[in-house]
């Protein structure tokens, strides 16, 4: 059961509408919020955005910066809650 609750509910791959807005375009900056384990945010990276990130778990913050060394991309990744983030 332990295994089965680290697991990410959406897995790794990125979300089929962001990956067919997002690959076509010419990358730059973007920011995701309230993305939890950002499987978004590390395929942007990896494609070449600089990509700012935040959410409030701490647990899916160590998830998606795992998944981005896998990935060999980089995400920054701000731990906040959205409604105080500035």
């Amino acid at each position: 059961m332990k295994d089965f609750l680290q697991m990410s509910i959406y897995g790794t791959e990125p979300n089929e509408f962001l990956r067919e807005q997002i690959i076509s375009k010419k990358f730059g900056k973007i920011s995701l919020s309230a993305e939890g384990e950002e499987r978004n945010a590390v395929f942007a990276a990896f494609l070449g955005w600089k990509v700012d990130v935040d959410d409030f778990s701490e647990k899916a913050r160590e998830k998606a910066l795992k998944l981005a060394r896998e990935k060999n991309a980089q995400i920054n990744y701000i731990l906040s809650d959205i409604l105080e983030y500035k």
